[in-house]
């Protein structure tokens, strides 16, 4: 049975500061285990399962250190949350299909965005059920606790408008700007702008429906100065397309980008997958925009057709907005609905791999799940 974290007295983040330096880059909650910990795969019983199901020293080593983090439980229940309203085979795919059909390399990926989403970001339990109500009422008030001041750094960026998501582009994939002159490296601590990415990103996902599969993002440009740029957001950025959401990302554009970004890219594209790099486009015009985005869904701002413009002051979340949420009874009889076509789902996967190894051919069926009939 699985188990959900309600709100009541919702905890902050333990710890947060700022950074000593727009270039920082941070280590995940597994490389900051694992400089304590050496990990013996070849000799643990765990080490040679992994490597007995065709993983390699390199790969055992690295699910070895997500397991230690993860339990059966965890895997199970952060794969199907994960999912979200996607096919959990859909799912897997995307990572299969960005790793090249590489089963050992596409089963660690999985094993690190589960570590990411559920042990460091807190993407299910926290940043998701909490949302912008929550943020504004933590904000409020004279604390200043590290909480309180996450919260409304959080609130802070969606009120200036720094991102949103509006509009399709020609084949339909969602559209999501970023605008970058209104980010202040200098004024928003890492915790807050990935908590922000993060937000975007699974806000985006919600609007992707078959058979769209990805979205299209917009990097806005215009307008910028050396003190809007800065490495290490860029570079979360870029992770988070290659290996907490692959295959989520359909085309950048890189709008009205000034000449000093020239070296920077030469530096960023070292950082980028080779498959990633060809979804990247730089445009200096409506007309290039026009390419990917009809004119008469291009915003005014960015020069089209379309009188629509972020509106100021952010609207901000309302008391009652989140009630739904605290109806646990229908809550918990819905999550025990997905509960169990979930463990039909494990199941028949079960069932199928057994037979598969046993090469019975006559048990190698594909079986509908009883319960999703009425989905």
């Amino acid at each position: 049975m699985c188990t959900c974290t309600r709100l009541d007295g919702f905890p902050g983040p333990s710890s947060f500061s700022r950074r000593n330096s727009r270039l920082i880059r941070t280590d995940s909650i597994l490389s900051r285990r694992a400089s304590a910990v050496s990990f013996a795969t070849s000799t643990t019983p765990l080490g040679q399962s992994l490597r007995a199901i065709g993983l390699t020293p390199s790969e055992a080593r690295s699910a070895t250190k997500c397991l230690t983090v993860l339990t059966p439980d965890d895997g199970r229940w952060g794969m199907l949350t994960a999912a979200k309203h996607e096919s959990p085979d859909r799912w897997l795919l995307r990572y299969l299909g960005f790793c090249k059909w590489n089963v050992g390399k596409a089963f660690v990926q999985v094993l690190e965005a589960l570590c990411w989403r559920m042990k460091e970001i807190h993407v299910e339990d926290q940043l998701l059920p909490a949302g912008e109500l929550f943020a504004l009422q933590q904000s409020q008030g004279s604390s200043r606790s590290s909480g309180a001041e996450l919260e409304r750094e959080f609130l802070g960026q969606l009120r200036k408008g720094k991102c949103f998501v509006r509009g399709v582009d020609r084949w339909d994939h969602p559209l999501c700007v970023l605008r970058v002159r209104l980010h202040r490296p200098d004024q928003e601590t890492e915790a807050s702008l990935h908590r922000l990415i993060t937000h975007l990103i699974e806000s985006a996902r919600l609007l992707i429906a078959p058979p769209v599969e990805s979205a299209t993002v917009i990097f806005d440009m215009t307008d910028i100065t050396r003190a809007n740029m800065e490495f290490a957001t860029v570079k979360f950025i870029i992770r988070c397309f290659v290996s907490y959401y692959p295959q989520t990302l359909g085309t950048l554009l890189i709008h009205n980008a000034p000449r000093m970004c020239t070296g920077i890219w030469k530096v960023i594209k070292n950082w980028i997958d080779a498959d990633v790099a060809t979804k990247i486009h730089f445009t200096k015009s409506v007309d290039d925009l026009a390419q990917f985005i009809p004119p008469s869904r291009i915003i005014s701002e960015l020069g089209g057709d379309e009188e629509w413009e972020y509106e100021y002051p952010y609207i901000e979340p309302e008391a009652d907005e989140n009630h739904p949420m605290k109806d646990y009874e229908t809550r918990d009889s819905l999550l025990l609905e997905r509960q169990v076509i979930s463990e039909e789902l494990f199941s028949l996967a079960s069932q199928w791999i057994e037979a598969t190894r046993l090469h019975d051919s006559e048990q190698i069926t594909i079986h509908p799940i009883a319960s999703s009939r009425s989905n």
